[in-house]
């Protein structure tokens, strides 16, 4: 059935719109949100033959426009879907319509996290598609800050007063009195800045730049 799918999606009167794997865990599934030209006669006949296909339970369907219906459409998830959401990537090209997977200038366009999945994701990737298929990784998404801006400022004011300066120049009660809190609070602020900043620091994904 996702041959049939991956057929729809190559239809230019079909676009994909966004996807994502289902929350249930007893069975991945992937939901995948389509809009399809139905001002035709052929683009009702396609909406009414993938509706026959699916099935109710996997579909559903509405029309924005008289001349468009966005369409749910959900389906058991691919093995090369599940490789890239476990990897935490986004698509900028799909993988199940990478034109001319058997040639060896194909590519998928992914954007990879920073977090040192990009090669076992290349490798899970040639598995499942091809052994030719190459990875063009268009971009690294850097994790969210974890740093909370109270964090931030006690980071720097203990760096200003000299917390962190040998010999140390001032003290936790120093930095918890300009921070107008508890020395435990203040503490605590400063022991996340700090983690936060070694795991950057230390990240297999980092950066020279962030290295430094």
């Amino acid at each position: 059935m996702e041959d049939d799918f991956t057929a729809l999606l190559a239809d230019p009167d079909v676009r994909l719109v966004a996807c994502r794997p289902s929350p249930r865990r007893s069975e991945r599934r992937l939901v995948r949100w389509l809009e399809l030209e139905t001002a035709s006669p052929a683009g009702r006949e396609r909406l009414r033959a993938l509706t026959l296909r699916a099935g109710a339970r996997n579909l559903s369907v509405s029309a924005p426009a008289s001349h468009r219906a966005l369409v749910r459409l959900s389906s058991p998830l691919p093995a090369v879907c599940s490789a890239v959401f476990t990897a935490g990537a986004i698509c900028a090209t799909c993988p199940l319509l990478a034109p001319g997977r058997s040639e060896r200038s194909s590519s998928v366009r992914l954007v990879v996290p920073r977090n040192g999945e990009a090669q076992r994701l290349r490798q899970e990737l040639s598995r499942t598609l091809d052994s030719a298929l190459t990875i063009e990784r268009t971009g690294e998404r850097h994790p969210p800050a974890r740093m909370t801006r109270r964090q931030e400022e006690a980071f720097r004011m203990a760096l200003e007063l000299g917390y962190f300066a040998y010999p140390r120049r001032a003290d936790l009660g120093a930095l918890a009195r300009r921070l107008g809190v508890s020395r435990s609070t203040a503490l605590e602020l400063l022991r996340h800045a700090v983690e936060d900043v070694g795991r950057r620091r230390f990240s297999p994904g980092a950066t020279p730049a962030e290295r430094l």
